[in-house]
């Protein structure tokens, strides 16, 4: 758990209200072009931020919107992406940090 509190501590810190977007691309983008071995703790960061109200579902949707203007070329560089994306919104909506509207729309507008 220390990375999350480390990241935590870190968005209160600098409060700044684009953070938890900018933060939701970065870790998703690296989640997709990441070695097998970094996808849980990925997905584990995003859950947790979610969970503690740090990374609140409106800034999933607002980080996740520069994801889908590349994802036909992350697709590409990454062919499982559609799984990862489909396991990363599975955990999230079961832990309540996403939306399940949100989930269902973008999982059949993107293929997953």
């Amino acid at each position: 758990h220390g990375q999350v509190e480390e990241v935590e501590f870190s968005m209160k810190e600098y409060g700044n209200s684009g953070l938890p977007a900018k933060l939701v691309e970065i870790v998703v983008v690296h989640y997709l072009e990441a070695k097998e071995s970094e996808h849980r703790p990925c997905r584990k960061l995003l859950v947790e931020l979610g969970r503690k109200g740090v990374v609140p579902a409106h800034a999933v949707v607002k980080g996740l919107a520069p994801v889908w203007e590349f994802w036909e070329d992350l697709k590409c560089d990454a062919p499982k992406a559609p799984l990862l994306m489909q396991t990363l919104f599975q955990e999230m909506l079961s832990a309540g940090t996403v939306d399940a509207q949100y989930t269902s729309q973008v999982a059949s507008q993107y293929g997953f």
